[in-house]
């Protein structure tokens, strides 16, 4: 099951691995705005609690794309990965194309690791790069 992990708006900190999220539209008089609410504080195998729910920055909000990095870290959408080889390139996830797309920082060119090999080599290529950070924090 693939979980979710955002900034709480009410004190800064994230939420991992939480396997509901809310997308509310709320009219304040002259416009929609968009809320953002994870749930917090329950295992996917409970019944989720309204209660649970957390308010979160939209622009923070992540999937987690499957695969974990060389240090067994879940990978989210928005993580910077370093790829520990003499290229030393850094890549950010993204969503694009309906699919999760690596992002070259030097070039902005995107592209889906399949498109230059075959699928092993993808998840081995993903399993050799190291998160050192997210789009929201400094690496």
């Amino acid at each position: 099951m693939r979980s979710y992990r955002g900034k709480r708006k009410d004190n800064g900190e994230w939420i991992d691995e939480s396997f509901d999220i809310l997308r509310r539209k709320d009219w304040d008089g002259e416009k929609w705005n968009i809320r953002y609410f994870l749930q917090d504080g329950y295992s996917c195998n409970e019944t989720p609690k309204t209660e649970n729910f957390i308010e979160v920055h939209p622009s923070t909000v992540g999937q987690q794309i499957g695969l974990n990095d060389k240090n067994g870290k879940e990978i989210y959408d928005g993580d910077i990965l370093k790829e520990n080889s003499s290229r030393e390139c850094i890549s950010i996830i993204t969503f694009e194309q309906g699919c999760f797309m690596l992002k070259d920082s030097k070039s902005g060119n995107s592209y889906h690791p399949a498109q230059y090999c075959g699928v092993k080599e993808k998840l081995n290529m993903l399993y050799m790069q190291e998160i050192i950070g997210t789009i929201h924090t400094e690496p």
